[in-house]
């Protein structure tokens, strides 16, 4: 079955209007990158806004018009909007990256879906889940499937064809999931909820084979250990805890303030990172004793911890925007990337290890040579910094805008691929955008009680009422 955006059919607008009356709770954003484009408000500018042409990795390029995306025939049911339109949205708010195991791709989940890339180029491979929520990312571990876990709008484990894209089967979860893992043989799969369960598929007969509980809170990360028998998750419980997946048993829970948490290569000992009182910490979790301690000398707060393929050495991101490289032993510092000031939202290693690539709260993403310190990439894709709460495509399917609750809106010409941003300053999330029947003007409804009707052709401001 292969994804694609189904724009919802428009509604009446008096039905419209009704947005006016209430403010639904909006989902937690990030702060704003720097605008794609820089325009007045329209609310005292008239003048058509400027545009400029976005590559497929959301990046500007020249002026000159691309080649226009095909676009399907237009349905009762609404336009269905290329994907490759969607992937230009933005990337959401980044909430995981992951690496095939070749290390030619890399899967970033985000608050609009999930879109894969090429390691080498950034050029967009495909996009998946597209519309929903997606906490995480996981590749299996011969690299021909990729697991999402959403929330939101869809609960559930959704398992896609690496290589298509195409969805393969969906694992119906009645909570919210935060984390999703394959097990290093491959033979499970395991969400973890934020109702603090972790539910195991086995990935043959993709039966649910065993739900561990437990935890108190809110789960955010999982991981098994080598040899695939135990598994960890961490959370807003502040305590990491370690089960045994065969027997379902408790085997470690150390409540020191975690937030993230990684086996070492012998499946015995655990890293674990907390607060900045706290820092990274080895256990053993047979014996339950602290081995090693680290504490960042100037006290900043870590926000993620991964290990490397071989376990030799811990990755930790900071609020700064800097990662430090451990030695997963001694926990002595081998290296500090430098960060751009932004808190670090995921990090992943290639399978070779020679490549670092993070994510960042502003929807940056950079790369990393391990081996020789330097940078080899940094882009900001830019789009809407907050999610896409509404989608609404013209008649003649030419034209498509985006409202998001940062406030902003994007029109999208679908023959040209030129967007353009009207930026409606000051004003709260974007509730729901719609066209009119005639096609020539669309509505923009807020959250903060105000509506704006907006000329199709120059976007200039026809009416603002509240």
């Amino acid at each position: 079955m292969k994804n694609s955006v189904v724009i919802r059919k428009p509604g009446r607008l008096t039905l419209i209007l009704l947005w006016l009356a209430a403010c639904t709770p909006g989902v937690p954003t990030i702060d704003t990158p720097t605008k794609l484009i820089q325009a007045d408000s329209f609310l005292n500018t008239p003048t058509p806004v400027p545009a400029q042409v976005i590559s497929p990795t959301g990046t500007p390029t020249s002026t000159k018009s691309p080649t226009p995306l095909p676009l399907p025939t237009p349905t009762k049911a609404g336009m269905h909007v290329p994907l490759e339109a969607y992937a230009r949205f933005g990337s959401g708010i980044l909430n995981e990256v992951a690496i095939s195991p070749d290390g030619n791709s890399y899967a970033i989940a985000s608050s609009v879906g999930v879109a894969s890339y090429d390691f080498e180029t950034h050029t967009i491979q495909h996009v998946i889940s597209s519309g929903q929520w997606v906490q995480s990312v996981a590749y299996s571990p011969d690299g021909t499937k990729l697991a999402t876990g959403t929330s939101w709008k869809e609960n559930g484990v959704q398992i896609w064809d690496a290589v298509t894209g195409e969805n393969i089967v969906t694992l119906a979860v009645e909570d919210n999931v935060g984390h999703v893992r394959f097990s290093p043989d491959g033979k499970w799969i395991a969400a973890g909820t934020w109702g603090g369960d972790i539910l195991i598929w086995d990935t043959q007969s993709l039966k649910l084979v065993k739900t561990l509980t437990g935890y108190p809170d809110f789960i955010y990360s999982i991981g098994f250990s080598p040899d695939g028998n135990r598994i960890m998750a961490i959370g807003r419980g502040n305590a990491a805890m370690v089960w045994d997946i065969k027997t379902g048993d408790a085997l470690a829970n150390d409540r020191t303030g975690s937030f993230g948490g990684v086996f070492l290569t012998d499946g015995v000992q655990v890293a674990v990172a907390g607060s900045q009182n706290v820092g990274i910490r080895i256990w053993d979790i047979e014996k339950d004793l602290r081995v090693a301690e680290y504490k960042h000398p100037q006290k900043l707060t870590a926000t993620t911890l991964v290990s490397s393929p071989d376990g030799k050495w811990l990755y930790v991101g900071y609020k700064d925007g800097s990662v430090l490289e451990l030695n997963a032993n001694s926990l002595l510092t081998a290296h500090k990337f430098e960060g751009n000031g932004e808190s670090v939202a995921s990090i992943a290693i290639s399978p070779s290890q020679n490549r670092l690539l993070i994510t960042t709260a502003n929807h940056s993403i950079i790369v990393w040579n391990t081996e020789t310190g330097e940078k080899i990439s940094e882009t900001a894709y830019p789009g809407h910094s907050g999610y896409v709460s509404s989608l609404s495509a013209s008649p003649d399917g030419t034209l498509l805008v985006s409202g998001a609750d940062d406030g902003r809106l994007y029109v999208w010409d679908l023959e040209t691929n030129l967007p353009a941003l009207i930026d409606q300053r000051g004003h709260s999330r974007v509730e729901d955008v719609q066209f009119f029947p005639d096609g020539k003007r669309f509505i923009s409804v807020t959250c903060n009680e105000s509506f704006f009707v907006i000329n199709a052709s120059d976007y200039s401001l026809i009416k603002a009422g509240y």
